[in-house]
């Protein structure tokens, strides 16, 4: 069985994002301090027109992810909709100075600065409080690049050490199991299991055949 992070992550980068709200939403209570998953949520909301859960998952992504600029951008975009042009501009700032290759960022803040009759200047300023909610969905949405977050390479190095440890000294079963509780702290939960299932049973074969090696024969 699919982790619902996995598909949910999976549906919102083909842009279905009606589809994919509640396989994050499902992923969000196991994980709610997730901040990318917060962020994918915010933006499949926003494409749907509901603004007020759009922007707490906003606040949420800004909160769990502070140093993540497609964050910032994004959030930029959804103020930028709601006519919220100086707040706008902060963020997009912020995410222009996290980040300064993400080119949109800098060219919304100074398209918006430039419109309102304001000077082009530095990004220095990080975004204000976080008001509430109204209006309709952002455009120019810079989707956030895939996250391993959701444990997939730590299932799969853990897969391959569980393995590796049965063929060689057992001394890789310890790092196979703690592959397993890290996928499963970062959501793959079901993978992390089998990981740790595996890595007990090639760690415990491995010991068996290294202690039946050093028996003395008959």
């Amino acid at each position: 069985m699919r982790d619902p992070g996995e598909i949910g992550r999976e549906l919102f980068y083909q842009r279905r994002y009606a589809d994919a709200l509640p396989f994050l939403e499902r992923a969000l209570r196991a994980n709610p301090r997730d901040g990318h998953l917060h962020l994918c949520m915010a933006i499949a909301l926003a494409s749907q027109g509901d603004t007020t859960r759009a922007e707490q998952h906003f606040l949420d992504a800004l909160k769990y992810s502070p140093t993540d600029p497609y964050a910032f951008y994004n959030w930029g975009a959804f103020l930028h909709q709601q006519g919220r042009y100086a707040e706008a501009i902060r963020a997009y700032e912020h995410a222009a100075q996290l980040d300064p290759t993400l080119v949109a960022a800098r060219t919304a803040a100074d398209g918006l600065r430039r419109a309102m009759g304001q000077p082009v200047v530095s990004p220095s300023v990080p975004p204000a409080g976080m008001p509430s909610p109204a209006a309709p969905p952002p455009v120019n949405v810079a989707i956030p690049p895939p996250t391993t977050s959701n444990g997939t390479g730590w299932v799969v190095i853990g897969l391959l050490l569980a393995v590796l440890g049965g063929l060689c000294p057992p001394c890789l079963a310890p790092l196979a199991f703690l592959c397993g509780v890290a996928a499963i702290v970062r959501g793959s939960v079901i993978g992390g299991v089998v990981v740790i299932a595996l890595a007990l049973l090639f760690g415990i074969g491995g010991l068996m055949l290294l202690t039946q090696s050093g028996m003395p024969k008959p």
